[in-house]
């Protein structure tokens, strides 16, 4: 028990919150360094976050554009390839998710931090870009991963990718994205019937949206 009270009083003073201009330097470093897709230019529209534990930095992530084509998400969500061009803006990819030390005294602080940026990101992504997110996607390379802490923050297994990504065109392979699964969470609950053509185009008619298009070339 005491060991579990004492994993339960770190998580609790877990924050996070947005890397701020001056810090990107450090933020990529640690990502060159210690994610084995390195560090890399991110597609489109982005946001990226640090999670910190009594001051220091205890993971970090980045979320940016979606990917343009992936056919099981567009089952998943059960869009037409016209509402898929129209409302991909919608969608972002979390394309980076890196726990440091002290993760092995903490074993569910990933979860605990993806969750913590879950709840924040769609109000951050309104505030930056002028439109909430609907769905998250996430890529997990099942030799490496397992996909746990995506899982436990409300991701559903949505089949599997072809390894292909946008490094180096539309058509490159992503280093270590070879067989990867895709995984998606809907947001607020109802999201995923949000997005059918039943509904979707009523809800985003009752919102106030800038461009919901990924920048490609930003």
């Amino acid at each position: 028990m005491p060991q579990v009270a004492s994993e339960r009083d770190g998580l609790d003073r877990v924050t996070v919150r947005l890397v701020a201009a001056e810090e990107l330097g450090r933020l990529n470093h640690h990502l060159q360094e210690g994610h084995y897709l390195a560090s890399r230019r991110l597609a489109g529209r982005a946001l990226r976050y640090v999670a910190e534990l009594d001051g220091q930095w205890g993971a970090l992530l980045t979320f940016s554009a979606s990917a343009l084509h992936l056919k099981a998400r567009e089952q998943w969500i059960g869009w037409t390839p016209r509402q898929r061009a129209r409302w991909l803006g919608l969608v972002v990819n979390n394309s980076r998710f890196l726990v440091r030390p002290p993760r092995q005294r903490y074993p569910n602080l990933a979860s605990q931090v993806l969750g913590l940026a879950l709840r924040r990101l769609s109000a951050d992504w309104q505030a930056h870009w002028g439109h909430p997110v609907l769905v998250v996607e996430r890529f997990v390379d099942g030799a490496r991963y397992r996909g746990t802490c995506y899982r436990a923050c409300g991701f559903a297994a949505v089949g599997p990718t072809v390894g292909f990504g946008r490094p180096r065109g539309p058509m490159a392979r992503a280093a270590g994205a070879r067989g990867a699964g895709a995984i998606g969470r809907g947001w607020q609950g109802a999201a995923r019937q949000r997005t059918r053509a039943d509904s979707l185009n009523s809800w985003c008619a009752q919102q106030t949206f800038t461009t919901v298009w990924p920048l490609l070339n930003r």
